[in-house]
């Protein structure tokens, strides 16, 4: 088989593993930043994808607020341009996800034929690569293109940066790097991932050299953190802000492990790992925390064990660490951890595993093993991809497999709510307060569950039992307005006369 049906293979097998993503509905995040996003709907806004913060123009307060800090141009602008093509449908936006994460599988594989995989170990690991079902929640929100577009981007200037002898190389490189940034942050370590491929595979060791080549996009970073801190600010309150720094340390540790769970075996899955699935560390001996460990220990060892034997296993793994830098929460982070967040730095994986299977893919029962290994993550890729069809799906999947998530629990009780099925709604959402008592946005949900059911007086009870544990809020008083008016209506109607 050639190499460019190897391309071919790839390229229809990434696009088979997504194809049912394409009767999706828009989900999560797409409410604020596809579907109420008036700014898409008109190329004439272009120039203010450049010069406003990411979700800038939502109506919700609170959306505009936890996005003020980021800067996604680039992201944005191809919502705008999918809009002027599809207008409001989501098939549309979805196909040019699957296109993106498509174009994404075969740079893989060209990238990892560049820097001398062989042929049958590239396939392999670009096959993995594009069926694995941690990418189905890059891939399926239409939102998170922003990992799909920062990638692709950053594969091109890996593709680039292979090339070392070439003149333009450097700037090339700074160019995709630019483009990268534009989308989404996960760009950032894309000059780092260039130059371990040149310290470890293409052995490019000259100080003059590697200077020329990497000056453009130390400048192209420097360009873009000013424009950031002139632009943007920030208001989120980072995931672990109630933690000491020990603690904090342990917790990450505990994500890393994580992550390499989620390569490994990536199942179950879920939209958002909050504290009650992801809980924090108050030590390093917790269990979650000693697998962190031993995952990081194990990963950082067969990365020093073969920078001589095998470096490009070591450049992969190295790659893969680098990836992972940006959601280590090293600056500040809203959420704990993220399947999307692996889109990138499982190309560095791509590589270390291509690389170390190469040799015994020789062997007709290794080469069947790899098969079967592609087939069941692609099975499990569509099962998933089913479960990103609308908010309700998702969310009911989520409690399904994570009943101990306090935000999955919120959601789904509050999607039933907004489809009238108060009954429904009440079962969720007093799941969710008994998993985290009290929270404001919650018990007003439940509050208002309870008066669509006739039962004013407990809306009024809980809200009032909510106060008294965490204090008053918007949320709170608004729900108390709306049960005090449904009481008052309920004995209106008792005191008519018949």
């Amino acid at each position: 088989m050639t190499v460019p049906r190897h391309r071919l293979l790839v390229a229809l097998t990434a696009a088979l593993c997504f194809s049912n993503v394409l009767s999706a509905e828009f989900t999560m995040d797409d409410r604020y930043n596809v579907v109420e996003n008036a700014a898409i709907r008109s190329l004439a806004n272009l120039p203010s994808f450049f010069t406003e913060a990411w979700g800038a123009r939502s109506d919700d307060a609170f959306d505009r607020g936890i996005n003020q800090g980021y800067w996604r141009p680039l992201s944005t602008l191809s919502f705008a341009l999918d809009y002027a093509l599809y207008g409001p449908r989501p098939s549309g936006f979805h196909l040019t996800n699957v296109l993106l994460h498509v174009a994404a599988s075969v740079l893989v594989l060209a990238w990892l034929s560049r820097l001398g995989v062989g042929a049958l170990g590239a396939l392999a690991a670009s096959l993995w690569w594009a069926v694995h079902p941690v990418h189905t929640e890059a891939v399926d929100v239409v939102t998170y293109r922003t990992e799909l577009l920062a990638t692709v981007a950053a594969l091109v200037g890996l593709l680039v940066a292979a090339r070392p002898h070439r003149p333009t190389a450097g700037l090339w490189l700074a160019l995709c790097y630019a483009a990268g940034l534009l989308s989404k942050e996960t760009a950032v370590t894309l000059p780092a991932w260039a130059l371990v491929v040149d310290l470890l595979v293409l052995r490019e060791r000259g100080a003059g050299v590697l200077v020329r080549r990497y000056a453009p996009s130390v400048l192209v970073l420097g360009s873009y953190l000013a424009i950031r801190k002139a632009m943007l600010t920030t208001t989120s309150v980072p995931f672990f802000a109630e933690l000491d720094p020990l603690a904090t340390v342990a917790s990450v540790v505990a994500i890393v492990g994580l992550y390499v769970r989620l390569l490994l075996w990536p199942w179950p899955l879920i939209p958002f790992y909050d504290w009650s699935v992801l809980p924090p560390a108050t030590g390093f001996w917790e269990p979650h925390v000693v697998v962190g460990l031993v995952a990081a220990a194990l990963v950082i060892a067969a990365c020093v064990v073969s920078v001589r034997r095998a470096p490009h296993v070591a450049a992969g793994l190295a790659c893969a660490c680098l990836g992972l830098v940006p959601f280590l929460h090293l600056v500040p982070l809203p959420v704990g951890a993220g399947e999307r967040f692996l889109y990138f730095a499982s190309v560095g994986a791509a590589l270390a595993l291509g690389a170390a299977i190469d040799g015994a893919l020789a062997k007709r029962s290794i080469r069947s093993l790899v098969v079967g290994v592609v087939v069941v993550l692609g099975t499990v890729t569509l099962v998933r991809n089913r479960d990103w069809r609308d908010d309700a799906a998702i969310w009911t999947a989520a409690v399904r497999d994570f009943p101990e998530s306090f935000n999955a629990q919120l959601a789904l009780g509050t999607l039933h709510l907004e489809a009238g099925d108060a009954a429904a709604a009440e079962v969720a959402l007093e799941a969710a307060d008994r998993l985290v008592p009290g929270v404001p946005r919650c018990v007003a949900a439940l509050a208002d569950a309870f008066v669509v059911q006739g039962r004013p007086s407990e809306a009024l009870a809980r809200v009032a039992a909510a106060v008294a544990r965490r204090g008053p809020s918007e949320a709170l008083d608004a729900a108390a307005v709306r049960a005090r008016r449904a009481l008052l209506a309920l004995e209106q109607r008792v005191e008519q006369p018949l």
